[in-house]
């Protein structure tokens, strides 16, 4: 009778033993499971969108990925700060893999703006922007542009009506639906919101200078990066929802920015806000 109470005491032991271990596995699968599921998941996301791309695994403790370039074959390890700072298709590029042209949305040319003064300098551009071949065709007072992804055509303008010098503004921008758009090096100054970025946008504005009556950019359901570039808004420079993830970077932003708090918001570096 003895052995017999000795026998259950240490099965109720190894059984209460086991439900601690239980518990605490799986309070550490929890914690994981949620650290994934802010910017590792964003970042998952947004490589398996890419056909170039095969996500090969993701690892929770380091915060990192491990990715296949297709079509050399080259393995990366990669954190969601490194996809933030630079495009998908550019970290293709300097693998030395193929790199197809990214949709454009099609946008009215941006007219020669006058000389800013003194106090207000343009951003020093970052780097280089791509060379790409475009044909232009000029009839009948309109000017008709083509090249790969981009299809413009501009309209005659109306007769003046005095010869006192007016102010010019271009149409706004919209991009919307999961597509990846890139501003570089533009001067854009509109009559109302400048651009509207949702639907799964994913935005570049690099070495621009953009200017709107309203705000300057509205970031709704999608994702926005601002590099080296100035924005200038009556309504405001920005504007965030809560779906909205927004990287900056050496950028100036004048007027107000509504920042929604549930939107995802990186500062990077070399911002001012006035």
């Amino acid at each position: 009778m003895l052995r017999e109470c000795e026998r259950k005491s240490n099965f109720v032991q190894r059984l209460a033993l086991l439900s601690v271990f239980s518990i605490a596995g799986l309070a550490m699968l929890t914690g994981c499971a949620k650290q994934e599921n802010t910017e590792l998941q964003w970042a998952r996301a947004a490589l398996e969108r890419n056909p170039q791309v095969k996500v090969l695994m993701v690892d929770v403790d380091k915060n990192s990925l491990q990715v296949r370039i297709k079509a050399t074959g080259e393995t990366l390890t990669l954190t969601p700060g490194e996809l933030a700072a630079i495009p998908i298709g550019d970290l293709i590029t300097l693998t030395g893999g193929p790199r197809e042209p990214a949709p454009i949305v099609s946008i009215p040319p941006v007219p020669e703006a006058p000389a800013a003064p003194p106090e207000e300098q343009i951003p020093t551009p970052v780097a280089e922007p791509a060379k790409v071949e475009y044909t232009v065709q000029r009839e009948d007072g309109r000017v008709l542009v083509t090249g790969p992804g981009v299809s413009i055509e501009t309209h005659k303008p109306a007769a003046e009506v005095s010869s006192a010098p007016t102010q010019r503004f271009d149409e706004p921008i919209m991009c919307d639906g999961k597509r990846m758009v890139r501003i570089d090096n533009k001067r854009i100054t509109v009559d109302g919101d400048a651009i509207t970025a949702r639907g799964g946008c994913e935005l570049y504005i690099t070495n621009s200078y953009i200017t709107a009556t309203g705000t300057a950019v509205m970031a709704l359901d999608a994702t926005v990066h601002i590099v080296n570039s100035e924005l200038q808004g009556g309504d405001g420079s920005l504007t965030t929802s809560s779906a909205a993830r927004v990287f900056l970077r050496t950028s100036k932003f004048s007027g107000l920015a509504r920042r929604d708090p549930q939107s995802v918001i990186q500062d990077q570096g070399g911002n001012i806000w006035r």
